[in-house]
């Protein structure tokens, strides 16, 4: 029952490759097999990578937003800055005092911003580290695969072809001349020559 369960699986599996364009050729079916098993590493390992991929695009989302804020605070920085100068000809001491605490807040808040840019730019570098290491690894993988594929094929050839020594010895026995035989002709020539023998006489 478990191994029409497994194979069951392996159509399946065979049909979603397909599918996705991605068709492997057979692989035998005991789900312990080297094979199988590296197919295993590989599916888990394809996953892994569109997950870094998906989080590093949501990343570099994050990142734009981040500098559109911080231009946002920059440029409102600016403005009450000038704001205030001329709050401060004009002798406006309620808008000198607004102005002075609108440039503190959005001082901290770019701040703030040109902190977090750096270290999402920071995580994003090791993100896309990271993932570069997994896509060399998962290449090896499928390197590996092919390999292994080769090396089973070769394997299952070779299981195929005629046993070299036993075909040696079998063309050497009967090329060899057993000791029983020899007698056996020694004896029929003897009796032959005294049948001649007694013939003549």
């Amino acid at each position: 029952m478990t191994d029409v369960w497994t194979r069951i699986r392996t159509a399946l599996e065979e049909d979603w490759n397909a599918l996705r364009g991605n068709r492997r050729t057979e692989v035998p079916v005991a789900s312990d097999h080297p094979i199988r098993k590296l197919d295993g590493y590989i599916q888990e390992g394809e996953k892994r990578v569109i997950r870094v991929e998906e989080l590093i695009h949501g990343h570099k989302r994050i990142q734009s937003e981040l500098e559109r804020e911080f231009e946002e605070a920059e440029r409102m920085l600016q403005k009450r800055i000038s704001q205030r100068e001329i709050a401060e000809e004009a002798g406006e001491e309620g808008l000198v005092i607004y102005a002075d605490r609108e440039i503190e807040v959005y001082g901290v808040r770019k701040d703030s911003l040109a902190f977090q840019r750096k270290e999402r730019q920071k995580e994003l570098e090791d993100l896309e580290r990271q993932l570069d290491t997994m896509q060399h690894k998962l290449k090896d993988m499928q390197i590996k695969r092919l390999e292994l594929e080769s090396s089973e094929r070769v394997k299952e050839a070779r299981s195929y072809a005629p046993d070299r020594r036993r075909g040696e010895e079998s063309e050497r026995a009967e090329t060899d001349e057993s000791p029983a035989e020899d007698y056996l002709f020694d004896e029929k020539i003897r009796r032959l020559q005294e049948a001649r023998a007694s013939e003549e006489m």
